[in-house]
């Protein structure tokens, strides 16, 4: 009696560290499946590498694993979607300052001298910029001031310049200091418009015939943006932090399709 005793003894021992083993061994191995099924996730969506900053795709990555159609709650009767913002998250920098930049290199301008004119006036106040807007002497500038120097050299342009009415190619033009003074003062006058003036409570209007293609289209409104605009690519020294609103106005009006 006494030896079956000890043998069902050491049997329920066994079993009891049989049991003991399998509970240690469950939550590993389901905590092993499910990064299995995580790693698997990620391999069907992954990102050309590209140029991503590699912390940024991973999370992009993990984001549409998680959410995507390889996703746990994916479903296709109510598929997900996401928005991005795009100036300096989709891509670098402001796209319409960089189409100004491109405009103003490539000299991309479907407007007469009096057109142009007219569209960098509209809606600007004449009082003076901003005392970090002064000439080399000293004095204040103000629109009408600039817009006069604008305009002579985008005259000459226009008349020289292949792609308008003259002969003469862009390399050629490039070199002239009508080409250099043109440039530079529309590029000063959109800093100091923005550094200058709160316009975000105007509208633009676009008259027939006004500088740029899509004439004619009605009011746009003026939307405030934020810091960090052209003149951070033009002068690299200068910190942000300006008022940045206004200033849509003179990319809508210098607007053309290439």
């Amino acid at each position: 009696m006494k030896t079956t005793r000890v043998r069902l003894s050491v049997l329920a021992t066994i079993i009891a560290a049989a049991f003991s083993i399998g509970a240690c061994t469950t939550a590993p191995t389901s905590v092993a499946t499910q990064a299995a099924a995580e790693t698997t996730r990620l391999s069907q969506v992954r990102l050309a590498e590209g140029n991503w900053d590699a912390f940024n795709r991973e999370q992009l990555d993990r984001m549409i694993a998680t959410y995507g159609k390889f996703g746990p709650n994916y479903n296709p009767a109510r598929p997900p979607y996401v928005v991005f913002d795009w100036d300096n998250t989709t891509i670098f920098l402001d796209i319409e300052e960089a189409a100004l930049i491109y405009q103003l290199e490539n000299l991309r301008f479907g407007a007469t001298p009096e057109q142009l004119d007219k569209a960098i006036r509209t809606n600007i106040p004449t009082k003076d910029f901003t005392q970090n807007f002064r000439n080399a002497a000293g004095q204040p500038i103000n629109i009408d001031r600039i817009a006069n120097d604008i305009t002579r050299s985008y005259t000459w342009l226009y008349q020289n310049y292949v792609g308008m009415k003259g002969d003469r190619p862009l390399q050629e033009i490039r070199q002239t200091p009508q080409y250099k003074d043109f440039i530079a003062k529309v590029r000063f006058l959109y800093e100091a418009i923005g550094d200058t003036f709160d316009l975000g409570h105007l509208s633009v209007h676009r008259h027939d015939g006004a500088a740029g293609s899509g004439a004619g289209r009605g009011n746009h409104a003026v939307a405030a943006r934020p810091a960090g605009r052209i003149g951070e690519m033009a002068k690299p020294g200068r910190a942000a932090g300006r008022s940045g609103r206004g200033v849509d106005l003179l990319e809508e009006r210098l607007a053309r399709r290439a």
